[in-house]
């Protein structure tokens, strides 16, 4: 996996990208009164407080993960009436980590988009699951 922070020519965007060329990504251009960012934590629901600043927030080498291609790989925890929307997409280690490891049971990470508004902005979030359905989610 490969995390592109705020890099030209996307200035504003975060994009995660595996070696399979699954991807996530979020515009993080804000308008006022809205927070957008993303983190990386073991924690599928989101964090009590959102983090001063983007990145991961337990220890995390880019390479060694990927996104998870056997279970959903999206938690939706967006909340209408809280003007909160945050996702997460479920992270594993790839196989060759988890053989460096010598571990039996992938450990799991959760890469989260976010967006805390007042109600007035949203981003919207497509994706598209293993199936090839098409989903929209706003963050």
């Amino acid at each position: 996996m490969k995390i592109f922070d705020r890099v030209p020519p996307w200035p504003d965007r975060i994009n995660a990208v595996d070696e399979s060329n699954r991807f996530a990504g979020l515009n993080l251009h804000q308008s006022c009164c809205e927070m957008a960012g993303w983190y990386v934590s073991a924690r599928q629901e989101p964090e009590d407080e959102t983090p001063d600043k983007d990145g991961p927030l337990v220890p995390f080498e880019e390479s060694e993960w990927e996104f998870d291609k056997i279970q959903p790989a999206l938690a939706d925890f967006t909340e209408d009436d809280a003007c909160t929307e945050d996702v997460a997409f479920r992270l594993v280690l790839r196989p060759q980590a988890r053989q460096a490891l010598g571990a039996i049971v992938a450990p799991v990470l959760w890469l989260h988009l976010y967006n805390h508004h007042n109600g007035y902005y949203a981003h919207g979030l497509y994706y598209v699951t293993d199936d090839g359905k098409q989903r929209k989610v706003y963050v």
